[in-house]
């Protein structure tokens, strides 16, 4: 199983904000240190900077985490853009086609973290909503 971890200053309005912008349930939630969404084949943690420091490490949290989430149709996207908005987050590239042939926009959460949502079709969205690389 994989986990994808983004880090949060503040763990209870990211569990709010991540419910509102993109309709993440928490499965488990430790206090104020981390909480965890199941997504389709990996974990999403969202932890608490607090926490990480916590953890003894010799080097600083990250200042944000960057990855994508990628959609069926270019209309999803915009949507997921709208909510995103509507929660509160900040729309950084607005969702249009782009040079590599897909379609993508970029937001960020109040506490930096990078989030491209695309359609890329070198991927496919299975019926039980895991994003697979198509076949060549």
């Amino acid at each position: 199983m994989s986990l994808m971890t983004l880090p949060v200053d503040d763990l209870a309005a990211a569990v709010d904000f991540y419910s509102r912008a993109l309709g993440w349930e928490t499965k488990m939630r430790f206090g104020d240190d981390i909480a965890f969404v199941q997504m389709n084949g990996f974990v999403a943690a969202l932890w608490s900077r607090r926490s990480w420091a916590a953890e003894g490490l010799d080097f600083d949290p990250p200042g944000y985490t960057s990855f994508a989430i990628n959609f069926s149709r270019p209309p999803e996207v915009d949507e997921a853009a709208a909510a995103w908005s509507a929660a509160g987050g900040a729309v950084v590239k607005p969702p249009s086609s782009v040079y590599w042939g897909g379609y993508s926009g970029y937001v960020r959460d109040p506490w930096g973290n990078l989030i491209e949502f695309a359609v890329n079709d070198a991927l496919e969205i299975t019926e039980d909503g895991f994003t697979v690389v198509r076949p060549a």
